[in-house]
């Protein structure tokens, strides 16, 4: 969209003579640009992410570099800065700018637990570190950590 306007410049010298014109300034409105398909946070094994923005057209950068996919290997651990760059047919330029977090794999490791238990026992408390996670087992996804070992069946889990 553009909007055209007519402005009036009027100059006065240091005496009494003065002169105008006229210009017309056509401002062309930039639309809105979007990274559209890149989360916020990867974990560092994360397979790579194709680079998606509209309007289509415009080109990435990745650590200040040109790029057309996120790889959390090459990107590697920290915050990192993506920008998608579009030029319109006026060649305006808008830009969207996303902080892309790239996170080490946690380290899990599950205590109390036995090796072995008999179906007569009723619940068994899980603990991980770190905390806040989910059980699964056997697709079945536990947010709590008292799972009922005889509603799993015999079995090794």
């Amino acid at each position: 969209m553009s909007i055209p306007a007519t402005y009036k410049v009027s100059v006065t010298n240091a005496g009494t003579c003065s002169g105008e014109d006229e210009v017309v300034i056509t401002n062309h409105v930039v639309g809105a640009v979007d990274i559209i398909n890149l989360n916020t946070a990867y974990c560092i094994n994360n397979p790579n992410t194709t680079l998606q923005g509209t309007p289509a057209g415009g080109s990435f950068t990745v650590k200040g570099a040109p790029s057309t996919v996120f790889n959390p290997i090459i990107a590697g651990l920290g915050t990192h800065q993506v920008i998608y760059t579009y030029t319109d047919a006026n060649t305006c330029v808008n830009r969207d700018t996303m902080m892309v977090a790239v996170n080490q794999i946690p380290t899990v490791v599950i205590t109390g637990l036995q090796n072995e238990y008999c179906a007569t026992n009723t619940r068994v408390s899980l603990a991980a570190t770190p905390i806040g996670g989910t059980f699964n087992i056997n697709s079945q996804v536990y947010t709590n950590n008292n799972i009922k070992l005889d509603s799993l069946g015999a079995g090794t889990y």
